[in-house]
């Protein structure tokens, strides 16, 4: 697990480079993507988390030449997919306030492994154009969805 996320202060700042867009692709990574994601379910009313995170990842990839199109950048279903899980995450720990520790339990939970959405998504589906655009209900076993 990456130590850049074991305390707050650095978290913080973390999150605030990428809304700043000062990002290196390499600081880009998977759990990276999770710690953003919950620092935006935790500082956000849960309605606007997905409008706000959607915009803030397209503006980063754009800051890091990463092309938001049909083979990259953004993917709608996924981005979702992760939210939903996340704020499910956050309901059962009933988390509501930031501290390091709840960053560093969710990093080391089942649903950062990168093959987690395929439990629920067949690959056809979850790596189609039409899934990277826009949000497909999974097609191999149902979300407790909220909200989004």
């Amino acid at each position: 697990m990456d130590n850049s996320f074991a305390t707050l202060e650095n978290i913080e700042k973390f999150v605030q480079r990428f809304n700043d867009g000062t990002l290196r692709e390499e600081e880009w990574t998977h759990q990276a993507h999770f710690v953003v994601a919950l620092w935006y379910v935790l500082q956000n009313p849960f309605e606007k988390v997905l409008p706000l995170l959607r915009e803030a990842i397209k503006k980063n990839n754009v800051a890091l030449g990463i092309p938001n199109n049909n083979e990259r950048g953004y993917h709608e279903t996924i981005t979702r997919f992760y939210l939903l899980k996340i704020a499910e995450y956050v309901t059962k720990n009933t988390l509501d306030t930031l501290c390091a520790q709840a960053f560093l339990q969710l990093l080391s939970s089942e649903i950062v492994d990168k093959k987690y959405p395929l439990l629920y998504y067949s690959r056809e589906l979850l790596f189609s154009v039409e899934a990277r655009k826009e949000w497909c209900q999974p097609d191999l076993r149902p979300l407790n969805e909220l909200c989004l």
